[in-house]
């Protein structure tokens, strides 16, 4: 990831139309302006603890469904059909 950041602003200006001599046209319109600069050490410093926190919710995400299917194994284990597992635990989101 490149250390800079891309903002664009929208500013006002006068647009002349001046193809009728004598006769200008001055419109207003509003420009895009891009402007690319470097990261502040605040922002550096955010999009390394958003990275974190992302990574932190995938290892959560990944250790939740690792004890659902061991909870299902252990409920197997102790003869429980998938039926009988899936009404008892539904929150397990076993699908029979």
């Amino acid at each position: 990831m490149a250390d800079t950041v891309t903002e664009i602003f929208y500013e006002e200006v006068d647009q002349v139309d001046d193809s009728d001599p004598g006769h200008p046209i001055t419109t207003r319109v509003i420009v895009p302006r891009v402007v690319e600069r470097p990261m502040t050490a605040d922002e550096i410093a955010q999009r390394e603890a958003d990275a974190l926190e992302v990574a932190a919710r995938a290892a959560a995400a990944e250790q939740a469904d690792a004890d659902r299917q061991a909870a299902i194994d252990h409920a197997r284990g102790l003869g429980f059909t998938d039926a009988m597992i899936a009404a008892m635990w539904p929150g397990l989101g076993l699908v029979t």
